[in-house]
């Protein structure tokens, strides 16, 4: 999913309540070990590609799916 807009109006957060609906976690629960957040402001760098292309192999740990927010990808 693509999420765009102006600035400050909750994009990122969206996207981390989609995050959790997609792999049915509650509010309540904080431990969403299958979403990692990537700012691609400042991780843009090959070895940081590489680093997310490593980590995609991995089944996830809960859930069905792993969800990978990229912050800032027109960066």
């Amino acid at each position: 999913l693509l999420f765009c807009g102006p600035r400050g109006v909750g994009k990122t957060t969206c996207a981390r309540i989609v995050a959790r609906l997609i792999n049915n976690f509650d509010e309540k629960e904080t431990n969403a070990l299958n979403i990692f957040e990537l700012d691609a402001a400042s991780n843009n760098s090959v070895e940081d590609i590489r680093s997310l292309i490593d980590q995609v192999r991995y089944p996830p740990q809960f859930g069905r799916f792993k969800v990978y927010i990229i912050d800032e990808v027109h960066m």
